[in-house]
């Protein structure tokens, strides 16, 4: 948990490499189960600072079927 209090204080600076590593570890469940969720939301906030690796990472949540079967 330690890992995850230093991520979130960079989260709170804007940190949009801390917001992706924070969020990956989220989504592969590094603290309990996975909240996919929560990933989304720190991917989301990464990719409004134009972070590409955050964008490929929300690709890949919608493209696994995470969130539910795709619409058409």
């Amino acid at each position: 948990r330690d890992r995850e209090a230093k991520l979130l204080q960079q989260v709170e600076k804007n940190n949009d490499v801390a917001m992706c590593e924070l969020g990956e570890l989220y989504l592969n469940g590094a603290f309990g189960e996975p909240n996919v969720a929560e990933a989304m939301r720190l991917f989301m906030q990464a990719a409004n600072r134009r972070n590409s690796h955050a964008m490929c990472l929300l690709e890949n949540i919608y493209d696994s079927n995470l969130l539910g079967p795709k619409d058409p």
